[in-house]
């Protein structure tokens, strides 16, 4: 059976935020998990410097699957005066979960993959070209009980760079990478 979801584009989209129980079912109300969790170097600096725990630090949210550095040997826990801390790639982790089952798939008229996914961007405050990329990162957790035999991903991007109307993009499969840039000067 084939089955699509339409993560992003104009609408209608077919996720939505929040988690699948172990039953691939979403939760009651996914607003609950309407939310972008958001980490940065100086909420770990701040705390390890002086012990205070941030906003950002306190509301991890570790128990839905976001990516946690274990530092007391306790998988199950999220113990930040025992040596756990949020995992950070880069100067900001921004986090965030969403589900296909959610509701309807109106885009793609498909049933729902049953695909839970667990999602960060990553960025750098340095200088150079690394300060203009964002990185981003998708678990990808198939809640449903028929496996994948084949799966395709792609990526929906709206560039923006100048005018519209001459944006282009590219890809380079050695490099793993795509790109998009203005076609004038």
């Amino acid at each position: 059976n084939v089955r699509m979801a339409a993560a992003s584009g104009y609408g209608p989209w077919e996720f939505w935020a929040g988690p699948l129980d172990d039953a691939g079912n979403p939760p009651e109300d996914c607003s609950l998990y309407d939310h972008i969790w958001e980490i940065r170097r100086e909420d770990i600096q701040h705390f390890l410097n002086s012990g205070e725990v941030s906003d950002n630090l306190a509301a991890w949210p570790w128990q839905l699957g976001a990516p946690v550095v274990d530092g007391d040997g306790i998988t199950e826990n999220y113990n930040l005066d025992g040596g756990d801390l949020p995992e950070l790639l880069g100067d900001q982790r921004l986090w965030w979960i969403m589900n296909d089952r959610g509701n309807t798939h109106e885009s793609t008229n498909s049933e729902p993959i049953g695909l839970e996914v667990h999602a960060s961007a990553h960025a750098f405050d340095h200088i150079g070209f690394v300060r203009n990329v964002t990185f981003y990162q998708y678990h990808l957790i198939n809640k449903n009980p028929t496996p994948f035999i084949k799966a395709y991903l792609t990526f929906f991007t709206d560039v923006e760079i100048g005018n519209f109307e001459d944006e282009y993009t590219g890809s380079d499969s050695l490099l793993h990478l795509g790109y998009a840039y203005n076609a004038d000067d």
